[in-house]
């Protein structure tokens, strides 16, 4: 017997869980980003997904959907002086340790069901905020592309490289062409422990601590790629050292040397 719509989304709710947008360290800290073969040709139920303007048909593989992590760890930053006037901090200096950084990685574990669940869930709750803001006008994609540049220290840029090292890894066909797109951007609050960030510093009153509020963050993110253009015959390839005419001008070449040849006289031959 087939299930119905709210059996398949009380599974996928009983699966993915309200907060399960995130991997535990030991399962998302791999070495190879490679997804399994058999997620490039899901089996998913075209009625039950329809997330927006992300499209899964069922055995269509020219659609593929893509979890990655990204994390942001701000250095560390300690209080070694200040000056205390009546009890209260007038002056200090903090030095910044260098043990920040930001990182990208990849979550096979997903399923395409589940991404495609997520990524409609995501554009529901933006729906249901954005009706009830009579001023807002922004679309969907619009808002995901000001969070994604909102993001701290180098993470957009970490992302563009991402995006153009799927597009050059799923391009070796010469008869399809790919891009890919960012679908989904959530922050995961349960970094450090299962209840969430802790609580906001409290500025010049946290001794010590007013300069870290958030010293790790996490976001997923939900990749989708997807053919756009097929031909029949292979796309034309071309670099930044490629000249575009360069069988042109071998012709023109040849012709001028023929023609050369041919006004040539019999004094100028020998």
């Amino acid at each position: 017997m087939k299930p119905t719509n709210a059996e398949t989304a009380t599974k996928l709710t009983s699966v993915l869980g309200d907060d399960r947008l995130h991997e535990d360290d030991d399962a998302s800290t791999i070495g190879d980003a490679e997804l399994e073969a058999n997620m490039n040709k899901p089996t998913i139920d075209k009625a039950n997904l329809s997330c927006g303007h992300c499209l899964i048909y069922s055995n269509d593989s020219s659609t593929v959907l893509e979890g990655w992590e990204i994390i942001s760890v701000q250095p560390t930053t300690e209080l070694t002086s200040s000056k205390r006037i009546f009890g209260v901090n007038v002056v200090s200096t903090y030095k910044v340790m260098k043990d920040g950084y930001t990182g990208v990685r990849a979550i096979p574990s997903y399923s395409q069901l589940e991404l495609a669940h997520t990524v409609a869930t995501a554009e529901r709750e933006w729906a249901s905020r954005k009706s009830s803001r009579l001023m807002r006008r922004n679309t969907y994609s619009q808002d995901l592309a000001r969070r994604i540049f909102e993001l701290p220290a180098c993470l957009p840029s970490k992302l563009g490289a991402l995006l153009d090292c799927r597009f050059v890894a799923t391009n070796k066909n010469p008869h399809v062409r790919r891009e890919w797109k960012i679908i989904m951007l959530k922050p995961v609050l349960e970094v450090l422990t299962d209840e969430g960030q802790p609580p906001r510093n409290l500025g010049i009153w946290n001794k010590g601590g007013g300069r870290q509020n958030t010293p790790v963050q996490k976001w997923l993110v939900i990749l989708r790629g997807r053919d756009t253009r097929v031909s029949q015959r292979c796309f034309q390839t071309f670099n930044t050292m490629s000249n575009p005419w360069l069988k042109v001008d071998e012709r023109l070449h040849s012709d001028g040397e023929h023609v050369t040849e041919q006004h040539e006289g019999p004094e100028e031959r020998q």
